[in-house]
């Protein structure tokens, strides 16, 4: 047994532990209102951070493959891709967890002791899987923004107001369908023409979105192209943060907490002063091998939990 192994083994037998110590569970969908009414400000030492990753990373493996990598890295959750067109090979785990149907899909979840806390879908419309997600207990929805109203670093602050006020609207019907069936939707920030990736629209995605299951999943890794500070934006969001990427502007591997250069201490500071209730998601877009990416997560999370344990007992 090479020393990843040891140490991939050691962490599986940790999990109960820190399952127990860190929390388990996306805020259920019918308490949303009560997490998102929550204070702004927490004691750190109070606040519960939680694990997951993307299946994507393993796109070239099949899903139950990516979950039995995912669960013994240590992971509490699992965010489960559906197919894209841009950014290499599709992935379609999505896609193959809905055709078992709720049920096989949530054993196979139980098998491997990971929380459905997030399901990433770029083009699959909501309705096409909406009710099977709402059987399972629901969980977060993350897709994009759209360039569709323009580029936020580019616009005019009245024309980014405009274009962030009909945004909204435009997703009212989506964030309905997925709301009848317990999920949340999270837009994420991005590069190239996005509306939504300067503070000023995180500011105005805040003053327009009314829409109680709707908020917001932050990736550093576009942020830092502007660059602004990632702490304040995700004070910014506040109880609109849904889901949370720890992910750093660079290549490889590096764009990984404890692997790239970013201290993500302040990252983890700042989402403990919002009390933020999802998920940490350690994530990199790069083509490595199933066992080095293996090795890779495994260094990041243990570097997480080093520095939220820094953090709680500060």
């Amino acid at each position: 047994m090479n020393k990843t192994d040891l140490q991939i083994q050691q962490a599986h037998s940790r999990r109960h532990f820190l399952k127990t110590s860190l929390g388990a569970g996306l805020c259920a969908p019918a308490l949303l209102s009560s997490c998102a009414s929550g204070p702004q400000s927490t004691n750190a030492m109070h606040w519960k951070m939680k694990l997951s990753t993307s299946s994507v990373q393993y796109r070239p493996e099949g899903l139950e493959e990516a979950m039995r990598r995912i669960s013994r890295l240590g992971f509490e959750g699992i965010d489960v891709w559906s197919q894209f067109d841009w950014g290499g090979p599709l992935c379609t785990h999505l896609e193959e967890g809905l055709a078992m149907g709720a049920e096989t899909f949530s054993a196979l979840l139980q098998r491997y002791q990971l929380k459905l806390n997030a399901a990433t879908s770029y083009q699959l419309p909501a309705d096409k899987f909406a009710t099977e997600l709402g059987k399972m207990g629901g969980c977060v929805v993350v897709r994009g923004s759209t360039s569709e109203y323009g580029k936020a670093a580019d616009l005019p602050y009245a024309e980014l107001r405009a274009g962030m006020k009909k945004f909204i609207e435009s997703i009212r019907g989506q964030a309905d369908v997925l709301g009848e069936h317990q999920c949340v939707l999270a837009i994420e920030n991005h590069g190239g023409g996005a509306l939504l990736n300067t503070s000023d629209s995180f500011k105005l995605f805040r003053e327009f979105n009314d829409i109680s299951n709707v908020g917001i999943a932050l990736a550093p890794y576009h942020i830092q192209r502007t660059p602004e500070p990632v702490p304040e934006l995700i004070r910014i969001c506040g109880d609109q943060l849904k889901f949370f990427y720890a992910w750093q502007l660079q290549g490889s591997s590096r764009q990984l907490p404890g692997i790239g250069p970013v201290d993500t201490g302040p990252w983890l500071q700042a989402l403990a002063d919002v009390n933020y209730q999802g998920y940490v998601n350690p994530f990199m877009h790069a083509e490595v091998s199933p066992d080095e990416l293996d090795g890779y997560l495994h260094k990041s999370r243990a570097h997480l939990l080093s520095q939220y344990h820094e953090l709680i007992q500060s």
